[in-house]
């Protein structure tokens, strides 16, 4: 906040992403630091540590009260965002104070906070779900013109990946009203176990966004905590990107989130093999559309907003405002409800089809012995494709149960797209490279396997 108030450039950078080589990530931060000519980098204390042992001008958060960081900038306040890098090495997106003011208001629109709301998160502050949806929106809600008065309770992030049924407990315990997480959080936390008693009847809104959002995640959820009075109108499915800050539509709080009602079975050769599950209506001042025409049929997307971020690799921003973005997804548009299928790299050609890789990523991560949301499906070059898994325990399986364990998984991608991969991996807890928030990195994944260095 005082980088805000100072007027100064934030680079806001990722984490380390699981499986990442800590070599390759020092010599990221390097580059960042030789482009925006930054004097010093601030982390986490233990990651600091070993930054400053590396050679990087690092400090810890407990090391901030000694001297101040801000340096004023001749342009005002900017961040520069780095994408996930879920599909791809991160991207740095520039975004003025401008840009991030415009996309918070029609956050804080469509979310109606009331005086004393109470907003919980685990998610990274390195995360633009994090930074801009959880912690900027609650800032900017607690003003006199809007809440009045808010509060805002952050876990760490590690802390949740350790032990998921902490954050519903949380938001219980601090009778909170506003969250947000990724599809697979809300898988993980279902898995966590009924929360039999609690006080989640005060959570109004739930954002579920970043990834793909599953039907059976939202109803799993619902089930599991409705017992502590979860309210199923609260869970707000939700769709953006770093381009335009973070959000772009989503599922009005009070409001059941939407499912298509398609009668007919998608032709075998279309990409319409892929959920359902509307991510809401655009926010205001934002359009979304197609570019072919209306109806169930999966197309590419082009988004339209009041403000955009620059995209630093060619110093331009990524569309003119009230210009149109393609950002790379399929979805397609229904009654005004925007409907996300994926992205263009989410599909793999097997014997002629197009085979939607994160509907058989969820089938799996079903399966009895597998971690949910851990799970990474890719066709290689050869034709052949691959499904790798976590298991969920932490022992070395033996040969026979590991036999069973693929039989299983086998059935549950057949019953998913009627096709079995070439190949099925076991891999150890923490083996499948995901980004700080906990999205499956595929194409890092599928890099591991073609050098041989999956630990199975």
């Amino acid at each position: 906040m005082a980088t805000i108030v100072q007027g100064a450039r934030l680079v806001s950078l990722p984490l380390p992403a699981r499986g990442a080589d800590l070599a390759e990530y020092v010599r990221f931060l390097a580059k960042v630091i030789h482009r925006y000519g930054a004097k010093e980098i601030i982390a986490r204390d233990d990651l600091a540590e070993i930054l400053a042992a590396s050679g990087l001008p690092s400090r810890g958060h407990k090391q901030l009260w000694s001297q101040p960081v801000c340096i004023a900038a001749d342009a005002g306040f900017e961040l520069i965002q780095f994408t996930s890098g879920s599909t791809q090495d991160p991207k740095a997106v520039r975004l003025s104070d401008d840009t991030i003011g415009t996309n918070v208001a029609a956050i804080v629109e469509a979310v109606r906070p009331r005086r004393g709301d109470v907003a919980v998160s685990w998610l990274p502050l390195s995360h633009d779900m994090g930074l801009i949806g959880m912690l900027l929106a609650s800032v900017a809600s607690a003003g006199n013109a809007i809440a009045g008065r808010t509060r805002l309770v952050l876990l760490e992030p590690e802390s949740f990946l350790r032990e998921p049924g902490i954050w519903m407990e949380s938001v219980s315990r601090h009778r909170g009203t506003f969250t947000a997480a990724p599809d697979f959080g809300f898988r993980l936390a279902s898995r966590a176990g009924l929360l039999a008693q609690g006080h989640l009847a005060t959570l109004r809104v739930a954002i579920v966004g970043g990834e793909i959002v599953r039907a059976e995640t939202l109803q799993t959820f619902v089930s599991a905590h409705e017992a502590a009075g979860l309210n199923a109108l609260s869970i707000c499915p939700a769709y953006g990107m770093a381009e335009f800050g973070l959000c772009v539509a989503m599922t009005p709080p009070d409001v059941l989130w939407r499912e298509t009602q398609r009668s007919e079975k998608p032709a075998p050769n279309s990409v319409n093999d892929a959920p359902s599950t509307s991510s809401g209506l655009p926010l205001l001042g934002y359009a979304v559309r197609t570019t072919g025409q209306s109806g169930s049929t999966a197309k590419p997307l082009e988004i339209s907003g009041p403000a955009i971020g620059v995209d630093e690799r060619v110093g331009r921003p990524f569309a003119s405002p009230g210009g149109w973005y393609r950002p790379g997804d399929v979805g397609f548009i229904d009654g005004g409800w925007v409907y996300i299928c994926g992205r263009n790299d989410d599909y793999a050609t097997v014997n002629g089809r197009n085979v939607f890789l994160p509907a058989i990523e969820g089938a799996v991560g079903n399966v009895v012995g597998v971690r949910a949301g851990r799970v990474a499906t890719f066709g290689l070059e050869s034709g052949e494709w691959i499904v790798v898994a976590e298991r969920t325990d932490s022992k070395s399986l033996d040969r026979v149960a590991t036999v069973r364990l693929k039989l299983d998984i086998r059935r549950a991608v057949v019953g998913a797209c009627g096709i079995g991969p070439s190949a099925i991996e076991i891999v150890d807890k923490g083996s499948i490279p995901v980004t700080p928030s906990g999205k499956l990195r595929r194409n890092h994944a599928k890099q591991l396997w073609v050098d041989g260095r999956f630990p199975s």
